[in-house]
């Protein structure tokens, strides 16, 4: 219920992530390809030079970021 009322409030504790104030399984990624499509979801993997995310509908995307128009990371629900 306290999730429902306060979205964006601190999650408990990831597994990989102990000691982080929020862990990246819940970071929201806002991505603009390079032809201008823009995407909405969460961080599944994240390197120097790839983000691979999974949507709102649930489709998983691997993208280059030296090919991103931009990407906001946000940590609000």
């Amino acid at each position: 219920m306290d999730s429902m009322r306060n979205p964006s409030r601190r999650l408990a504790q990831g597994i990989t992530e102990a000691m982080k104030e929020f862990s990246q399984e819940y970071e929201t990624v806002n991505v603009v390809d390079e032809r201008g499509q823009k995407f909405q979801g969460v961080v599944l993997n994240e390197d120097n030079f790839t983000l691979q995310m999974m949507d709102t509908h649930e489709q998983v995307h691997l993208f280059e970021k030296g090919k991103l128009r931009s990407v906001d990371k946000s940590r609000e629900s």
